[in-house]
This record gives C-alpha cells, sequence and structure tokens, in this order.
C-alpha cells in the first residue's frame, strides 16, 4: 500500500500537475486570474518537505539505529552501542545482552576498523517488529592481521528489531551471514 511518508517525492509530482493545471486554468480564463491560485503549487511542495522532514517513518527509525551501531562500531563505543540493544536479545550465539555486548568489545579490540560503510539494505517492518538484511563493506586500518583481506571486507549481516513502547526500534537479534562470500557464524571472529 502506498504510503506518503515513505515517499513524499510524490507529492511534488502532484505539484507539477497542479501547476500545469493552473497554467492551463490561468490562459483559458484570463479574467479569473488570481496570484494565490499560483501559491496551490508551492503548498503542495512546502507540505512534500515538510512531511520528509518531520515525519520519521519505521523504516527511516531503524536506518538510523543501523546506522548509530555502524558509528559506535567505528568508534569502539560501548556505552553508544549498549541503548541500541534490547534487553530481551537473544541469538544463536549469545543469551543475552551482556553477552553481545562482550563480544562486541572483544571484536572491536581485536580488529582495527578504519570505516564501515553500509552499500545495501533491506529493511520489512511488521507492526512492533522488523527485520533487516544489510551488506556493510568494511575498511580495515593498515597493518591490520586479524583477517585474510587485511584492507576491505564485505559483510552481509540479518538483523531483527523490535519497538519499545517510547517508539523508538532496539536490535533484538543478529546473524553474521557471511564475509567475503564466504558463509560464517559468530564462532568464526
Amino acid at each position: 500500500m502506498f504510503n506518503i511518508f515513505q515517499q513524499p517525492w510524490a507529492l511534488l509530482a502532484v505539484s507539477f500537475v497542479l501547476l500545469v493545471v493552473v497554467y492551463i486554468m490561468r490562459t483559458s480564463y484570463p479574467e479569473k486570474q488570481k496570484f494565490w491560485h499560483l501559491l496551490i503549487p508551492v503548498f503542495v511542495i512546502i507540505l512534500a518537505f515538510g512531511l520528509d522532514y518531520l515525519v520519521k517513518t519505521d523504516q527511516e527509525k531503524i536506518k538510523g539505529v543501523l546506522n548509530a551501531a555502524i558509528t559506535a562500531t567505528v568508534e569502539r563505543d560501548t556505552a553508544a552501542m549498549a541503548p541500541l540493544i534490547a534487553e530481551d536479545y537473544r541469538d544463536r550465539q549469545h543469551v543475552s545482552k551482556k553477552a553481545i555486548m562482550m563480544t562486541f568489545q572483544y571484536l572491536v579490540k581485536r580488529h582495527s576498523i578504519k570505516s564501515i560503510t553500509m552499500t545495501s539494505h533491506n529493511i520489512v517492518v511488521d507492526g512492533e517488529t522488523a527485520e533487516a538484511e544489510i551488506l556493510v563493506r568494511v575498511r580495515m586500518n593498515p597493518g591490520n592481521t586479524s583477517i585474510p583481506a587485511p584492507d576491505l571486507a564485505y559483510a552481509k549481516v540479518k538483523l531483527k528489531f523490535k519497538k519499545k513502547p517510547d517508539e523508538t526500534w532496539v536490535i533484538k537479534s543478529t546473524q553474521l551471514v557471511e564475509v567475503n562470500k564466504n558463509p560464517v557464524n559468530w564462532k568464526t571472529y
């Protein structure tokens, strides 16, 4: 179903159509020309950008959580990562939030990461839960010997999210799927 909050650019197309209609009406009936007629498409354009700026969809919020997690990883900031993880976190290797945070601390100490770029993402929201599959490009700092390709790695990760009562999203589970097209899991790293 079409959601104007996820596709605000459609309102720009509507404003263009309105501009054409207003132009045709102004040329067809010059005696009825009013200045405010031209303001209708302008109002629709302002509405489109206002909706895009003011309303954050669930997908945008989840992408924000992903970006915050990426930033926390690059900066090795466990304090910034902790609020992004659900209290009831659980995956195949980690039975609690504490366990995943210990793995996070171990990984950021072991791997010297220069940058992480999300190259693609697929986010599916289903009410109070969501799933995402992301592909990230990880650039390592020079001299890093922790993985076979020391300068660059591509990783695919599947994540599950849940919405908290305050409308924020947290990570409920993660699954490391592959690194450089090779199947892996948490035990590998």
